[in-house]
């Protein structure tokens, strides 16, 4: 089931970003050893849950436990409101390859479409996940820049590819 995720869906919103970053931890600017140290880590997404067409969060549930999530941000400037971003895209790697964040970016891009006002929307990726940047493709983002050295992880750097699609 897909659904735009609620407060009370925090605890399962945490869970699978601590997976996200233990396993992906080169997709995400926050840390596993941060987010397990924040004493307000479940209760932050709680308040970033309350659903608005400002900001929401979709995820993909199978079976009630939480596989599959994005975040939408709508830009506050006044000038900028046409805009919005997406970010901590994340599918759990137990159900990896069964499209669930296909489908989840779809329902996202569905609701960001019917937005009034909105125009374009934005993400990045680590250059190195071909997976996640075919899929974007394949939804119809373009790649429209890349920022060098956008991460640093230990003494590596990671480049972002940053990507927009008109809605």
């Amino acid at each position: 089931m897909i659904r735009r995720l609620t407060p009370e869906d925090a605890e399962r919103v945490a869970t699978l970003r601590l997976e996200a970053l233990k396993t992906a931890a080169d997709a995400f600017l926050a840390t596993y050893e941060d987010a397990v140290n924040d004493t307000n880590f479940v209760e932050k997404y709680r308040g970033r849950l309350a659903t608005s067409d400002e900001m929401f969060t979709i995820g993909y549930l199978e079976e009630e436990e939480l596989v599959s999530v994005a975040t939408f941000v709508r830009n506050s400037a006044t000038k900028m409101r046409h805009r919005g971003d997406i970010y901590a895209v994340y599918t759990s790697s137990a159900v990896r390859g069964k499209g669930y964040a296909q489908q989840v970016m779809e329902f996202l891009l569905e609701e960001v479409s019917g937005l009034d006002g909105m125009e374009q929307v934005y993400l990045t990726v680590v250059e190195d996940n071909h997976a996640a940047v075919s899929l974007y493709e394949k939804l119809g983002f373009k790649v429209y820049g890349l920022d060098q050295r956008a991460m640093k992880a230990d003494d590596r750097y990671l480049n972002e590819v940053l990507m927009v699609k008109e809605v």
